[in-house]
């Protein structure tokens, strides 16, 4: 992540209407390595995923300035 962008995920509209949520944090400037996220089915009946389906969509954010950025224990981790 540019050192003067965060990030948000959102969970696509397609799979809210479904009955499912996506929840992630925020993705601080400077970060790099793996994102993870969570899926709560809330529908009753469940859902069905295809393979390769688009479940949650990444926005940036610019920000007013570059900011020093993330230096944390994830930095560079290759999975959560």
């Amino acid at each position: 992540m540019p050192l003067d962008e965060m990030g948000q995920m959102f969970v696509r509209s397609t799979l809210f209407r479904s009955g499912a949520l996506v929840s992630a944090g925020v993705m601080d400037s400077g970060y790099h390595g793996a994102m993870g996220a969570l899926l709560t089915v809330l529908n009753p009946h469940g859902i069905v995923l295809h393979q390769g389906a688009r479940l949650a969509q990444f926005v940036n954010h610019r920000m007013s300035e570059p900011v020093q950025g993330y230096s944390g224990v994830y930095q560079g981790k290759a999975k959560m």
